[in-house]
């Protein structure tokens, strides 16, 4: 043989061997092997599972009768799922295609419900049947939203609010596992906390970070454990304000189109009565006892005037006519019956020893100005006998003490609340009124009519609460 021929042959041979291997190497491949494998529903052996049944809210309840239900399965093609009317019992659907969640159609009515889930394979081998207790629940319902705070409705920082929320029981007992959240407007929600009876309750503490809101509305929603809503908003609004001593805010008095302008009274503590060495003291002023008043309150700018007592009322009692003037011979009376029974339950007279602390503004003098012992400058600041002006003087005329309130000294007498007793002893020391008895009102201030000595800061004076005459009106206050 011709060596080159040789050699071509040689090479000839060692391609087309190439080529078988490579034939070999790069054939179709074989279907994967199903034997044992416990996830392939073609292999003969498998059995499906279905492994678990939830509903959307993961704690067995449902508030659709179209509920979605979530299914978990093994080795499954299709699925068998439909409600059942006792466990054990067969499954009244169609089969459909296998999905993490399905929609089963539950009977109408709130209450237990029994759902059966089957799986196919591949192989038409079927699972056994998962039986799961679903709680159809399409309703919740609030009994009563609540709240209330330290400082009523007008909060300043240190003041708490709580909130409580009621709801009825529904077919699985007391709404346990719901969501509430309060929200005033302007702040950020609120959450209450369960307490495993229905109720509801949040804490709330004002700070200095707390956004303030001035008339802002609170509102409750709430989500039961099946996802129900619920929502109801307070009669009451919310004010937080930071408030200063002699901060002015006007009040509507009731529906009558008047309103009132007021003073923020700060809290604090004051000795309240005269000492022993005041000039022109009466006995009644002692002993001198400390009051601590841990609330602020609203308190009248001026008396009540004319205008104001007849746009509420309807007549006008007074002798010296005049709408800006302090309204006149009403008593302690009429002025429960015939005014504050027409306005905010919220307004009121003040206790005496309210009186007497917002009187005072901080100082222990005889009169706001001071002990002023010649009474030589009692005449830029009070309407008193020396200078009165054939009656009454329109309210404001004069200067007002450090918390911006008027008239405090002459002018009218000013009704308390209390009784009137002719000693301290045993008086409340918590700005209180002292209401366990007598026969006559406690008056506060002097008037147009009175010597300097009778419209000092602690002096008294007492009239029966049917008592009318021309010397005598009132200021209110407003305690949220």
């Amino acid at each position: 043989m011709n060596p080159m021929t040789h050699i071509f042959t040689k090479v000839l041979f060692c391609c087309i061997s190439i080529t078988f291997t490579s034939c070999e190497v790069f054939s179709p491949p074989q279907d994967i092997e199903w034997v044992n494998n416990p996830y392939d529903g073609r292999d003969p052996d498998v059995i499906p599972m279905v492994i678990s049944l939830t509903t959307m809210t993961g704690n067995g309840f449902t508030n659709s009768t179209n509920a979605m239900i979530k299914v978990s399965t093994k080795a499954a093609y299709q699925i068998l799922i439909g409600e059942v009317s006792v466990e054990g019992s067969e499954i009244n659907a169609n089969w459909q295609k296998v999905d993490s969640t399905l929609r089963v159609q539950l009977f109408t009515g709130d209450g237990e419900k029994w759902i059966g889930c089957q799986a196919k394979a591949l192989n038409n081998n079927l699972s056994d049947i998962l039986y799961s207790n679903i709680k159809l629940d399409t309703q919740v319902s609030i009994i009563s939203f609540n709240w209330s705070s330290t400082g009523g409705d007008t909060v300043v920082p240190d003041d708490r609010i709580i909130f409580t929320l009621e709801t009825s029981d529904d077919s699985f007992g007391p709404e346990t596992g719901g969501l509430a959240v309060v929200t005033v407007e302007g702040w950020d929600g609120i959450d209450l906390l369960g307490q495993a009876d229905g109720s509801y309750i949040g804490n709330y503490t004002i700070s200095e970070e707390t956004t303030q809101v001035s008339n802002a509305r609170v509102s409750l929603s709430f989500t039961d454990r099946a996802d129900n809503e619920a929502s109801n908003e307070s009669d009451q609004r919310l004010t937080a304000i930071w408030l200063s001593a002699g901060d002015e805010q006007s009040f509507p008095l009731g529906n009558s189109g008047e309103s009132i302008a007021m003073v923020w009274i700060p809290s604090g503590e004051y000795e309240m009565g005269s000492p022993n060495d005041e000039d022109d003291r009466d006995n009644d002023e002692s002993p001198v006892h400390r009051v601590n008043i841990n609330y602020g309150f609203w308190m009248g700018k001026y008396e009540v005037t004319q205008a104001q007592w007849e746009a509420v009322t309807g007549n006008n009692p007074s002798r010296y006519d005049g709408d800006n003037r302090p309204v006149e011979q009403v008593s302690w009376n009429d002025i429960h019956e015939d005014f504050l029974s027409q306005i905010d339950d919220d307004f009121r007279l003040p206790s005496e020893s309210e009186w007497e602390y917002a009187c005072r503004a901080g100082t222990e003098t005889r009169f706001y100005w001071g002990d002023d012992p010649g009474y030589n400058n009692i005449g830029d600041y009070a309407v008193y006998a020396s200078n009165e002006p054939g009656g009454t003087a329109v309210v404001g005329t004069k200067r007002p003490n450090a918390w911006g309130l008027y008239d405090m000294h002459g002018n009218v007498w000013e009704w308390c609340e209390d009784y009137y007793h002719d000693s301290y002893n045993g008086a409340p020391a918590d700005g209180s009124a002292w209401n366990d008895n007598g026969s006559s009102r406690v008056l506060r201030g002097g008037s147009w009519y009175s010597n300097p000595r009778y419209c000092r800061s602690a002096n008294r004076s007492r009239y029966y609460p049917d008592t009318r005459d021309l010397y005598s009106g009132f200021r209110l206050i407003l305690v949220h």
